[in-house]
């Protein structure tokens, strides 16, 4: 695991850990560790930019592979909260030694 800096605070990791639990978890597992069917998201590269993480989840840049664009449920600061909680998620497995 090699994620970007934590920069949000617990407040926004915790609005990201709901909404992630609520509509994220269940293609992308519980704790954001993917089950091998669909990426795990502590790894993606896109964890490190605000535009690319919105295209893919807001917008659907990727839903010709399955990923759905979420704009229509979420707004803009709901997914990137999801992504600062990767993102804190992914910091407390390196610790871990994952």
């Amino acid at each position: 695991l090699d994620p970007p800096p934590m920069t949000a605070s617990k407040d926004v990791v915790a609005k990201g850990s709901y909404t992630f639990g609520r509509y994220c978890g269940v293609c992308h597992g519980d704790g954001a560790i993917g089950g091998g069917v669909v990426p795990d998201l502590r790894h993606s590269a896109a964890l490190g930019s605000v535009e690319t993480w919105q295209a893919i989840v807001r917008d659907g840049a990727l839903k010709d592979q399955g990923m759905i664009g979420w704009g229509k449920y979420l707004s803009g600061d709901e997914i990137d909260a999801v992504r600062h909680y990767v993102i804190s998620r992914a910091h407390e497995d390196k610790a871990l030694g994952e």
